[in-house]
């Protein structure tokens, strides 16, 4: 099956490897022919704003040759609509004769996984003639979404072919709309890329401002979103207001998972303490799972309403786990795949707060899409001088520095409760040792790398699951957790 991949990329220099590369990945395995259209609309040629696309073009040519088989520019026949520049994609497809068309912009961000799970879906159903792509619709800071249905696959051949698209990505079929034939939508199950129009930063092509002012002059009843005095992007009342419909609520892009085992007095203090330094965390999360490994049923059901208090009722469960063979509670572990949520902020029972967690800070930057985990509870100080250039990232963060030394980072001698985490360096453990694995804690997770792999019942368990896959992982410069189980594995602590 050959299958077209037509993309527009305008603007996007700084985002085009995170775009193009799943597809360069895909291509090594299945027929793909991939235009690219790449140029200005007409409309904001007309509204007076500059064209910024000549680095985009530049790095397309230079570095992408291998990916883009076809590379449209509007050239000296001008600057055409949206609906315009997707149509010049239609004759290019004949001639390579593909079967499926796939509609791709350039702040819509697909995984190789994803490409491959929807195409399995769609030659699994398909007596559709076109498709229907679920999207996690960013709004705002980028910690909310709102789901968002729209076309993006079809039979090209099927039926008299995609003749042309008539307005934005809305197409015939022949000469009918192809919302006459029939549809399906991908379940969210199978894949929810992230979209990016409508946030404050993090767009691609044209900024959101830019976005709303071409939607007030093209389209008549204007535009959901607004930008507000301080510059950020928030909805529009007034349009949904005239319209008759409530102003949509959001869901976040961050679940929390709690993973605990009959130590409630720890879990308390672990719970207390990330929301005396969070008080914010309700509003940044989406759901929040205790998964729990043979606590008395009392005290689950006091974490349960301890919880609940907090974060509301009806967004907490509790995930029991009853197995005392060695190494069950990994099967936590294994658990984590069905979660649906974006990231896992994940927590055992055992880490007290130190300081602010900054929260939507770290999801933006896994929304960059450089970075598979952040881990908040390693210290950049104490590492040895000769590798610590090797491994800065920027003033938040340092990588993983594997296969070199780490100076491990284990807890504060005497500390009970403080809140100011700046003790003096003889004053914290830590030792040496080659960082061969990678902390489960605390950290937040992109919840994609739980799918396909499986953490086994031994001593290296996390040794196993990180040598199956290949993550970019950073932790913050300063621990934002400390390991109080620690103290109490030593004999030094309190019962």
């Amino acid at each position: 099956m050959r299958i077209g991949i037509q993309i527009l990329a305008y603007n996007c220099h700084d985002r085009l490897d995170r775009l193009l590369e799943p597809w360069r990945q895909a291509k090594k395995l299945l027929d793909l022919k991939i235009w690219v259209g790449s140029g200005q609309f007409k409309l904001y040629k007309d509204l007076g704003f500059p064209d910024r696309n000549q680095k985009t073009l530049e790095k397309i040519e230079n570095e992408f040759s291998d990916v883009v088989d076809f590379l449209w520019t509007p050239g000296n026949d001008g600057n055409t609509s949206d609906q315009g520049t997707r149509s010049e994609s239609l004759t290019w497809f004949k001639e390579q004769n593909i079967d499926l068309l796939w509609v791709v912009d350039s702040d819509e961000f697909y995984t190789k996984d994803d490409i491959f799970e929807v195409l399995k879906w769609v030659l699994s159903n398909d007596h559709f003639n076109w498709y229907e792509m679920s999207f996690k619709n960013l709004v705002g800071n980028c910690t909310s979404y709102l789901d968002f249905n729209v076309g993006r696959l079809a039979w090209f051949q099927r039926d008299g072919g995609v003749s042309s698209f008539y307005f934005d990505c809305h197409f015939l079929i022949g000469e009918t709309d192809y919302r006459s034939y029939p549809g399906g939508i991908i379940p969210t199950s199978v894949a929810q890329p992230l979209h990016y129009t409508w946030t404050n930063s993090l767009n691609s092509g044209v900024s959101s401002q830019d976005k709303i002012l071409y939607q007030n002059h093209f389209y008549s009843d204007g535009c959901g979103y607004v930008t507000k005095e301080n510059g950020t992007i928030d909805f529009n009342a007034d349009f949904f207001s005239q319209k008759g419909i409530p102003v949509p609520t959001t869901k976040k892009l961050t679940s929390l998972v709690f993973s605990t085992a009959r130590r409630f007095h720890l879990f308390k203090r672990t719970l207390n303490s990330l929301i005396f330094h969070n008080p914010s965390l309700p509003n940044e999360i989406d759901s929040i799972y205790i998964l729990d490994d043979r606590s008395p049923w009392k005290e689950r059901e006091q974490m349960f309403s301890d919880i609940s208090e907090i974060f509301g009722k009806n967004r907490v469960q509790l995930v029991t786990f009853d197995n005392d063979e060695e190494f069950a509670f990994v099967e936590k572990l294994n658990w984590l795949h069905k979660i649906d949520s974006e990231f896992i902020l994940y927590l055992e029972d055992d880490w007290e707060s130190l300081s602010p967690l900054n929260l939507e800070t770290h999801v933006q930057t896994l929304l960059e899409g450089k970075f598979d985990l952040i881990s908040f509870s390693e210290y950049f100080d104490l590492q040895v001088d000769e590798i610590k250039n090797e491994i800065d990232v920027d003033i938040n963060y340092f990588r993983n520095p594997f296969p070199s030394y780490l100076r491990h980072f284990l807890y504060y001698f005497g500390y009970e409760g403080q809140n100011d985490f700046i003790f003096p360096l003889a004053d914290r453990a830590w030792k040496d040792g080659i960082f061969k694995n990678f902390s489960l804690n605390p950290s937040l997770y992109r919840t994609q790398i739980f799918k396909n792999c499986k953490f086994q019942r031994d001593l290296e368990f996390e040794l196993k699951f990180r040598q199956q896959n290949n993550f970019k992982q950073i932790y913050t410069k300063w621990p934002r957790f400390f390991h109080i189980g620690n103290k109490e594995s030593l004999g030094t602590g309190k019962n």
